[in-house]
C-alpha cells in the first residue's frame, strides 16, 4: 500500500503514485510519465508480488528535488497555483521537521530520564 501524506511518519518517505503527482500538479499523467522516462523525475519500481503487476512510486525526496528544479522561483504577492504547491510543499517539509525534531528530544528527555 502506497502511504498518503495522512499517514506521515517522521523519518520515512512518503511515496506517490503518478496519478497522485499529476492531480497534485494539475498535469496529465503523460506529462509524469515523460518526466520520469527522461530522467527529471526520479522514481522506484514497486514489486507488489506475483501476478500483480509492478508499478512506478516517487517519494517525497525526489518529487521535492523535481519541484525546486521545474518550477521557477516566485515573487510575493503572486498567486499562481505553482505558488500555491510550492507554499503547500514548504509548509509540508517544515511541519516534518518539526514532528521528527520534537519524537528526537522526547527519545532523549526519556534516555535522560533512565540515567537519573
Amino acid at each position: 500500500m502506497v502511504v498518503s501524506r495522512e499517514d506521515y511518519v517522521p523519518g520515512c518517505p512518503v511515496f506517490f503514485k503518478p496519478g497522485e503527482i499529476a492531480a497534485r500538479l494539475g498535469v496529465r499523467l503523460e506529462t509524469v510519465y515523460k518526466w520520469m522516462t527522461s530522467g527529471q523525475l526520479g522514481y522506484r519500481l514497486w514489486y507488489r508480488g506475483k501476478l500483480q503487476r509492478t508499478i512506478r512510486i516517487v517519494d517525497s525526496d525526489a518529487l521535492a528535488v523535481f519541484i525546486d528544479s521545474y518550477f521557477p522561483k516566485y515573487e510575493a504577492g503572486s498567486n499562481s497555483i505553482h505558488v500555491k504547491m510550492y507554499d503547500q510543499y514548504l509548509a509540508s517539509r517544515r511541519k516534518g521537521q518539526q514532528a521528527a525534531l520534537a519524537v528526537k528530544l522526547a527519545k532523549k528527555a526519556a534516555q535522560m530520564g533512565k540515567a537519573a
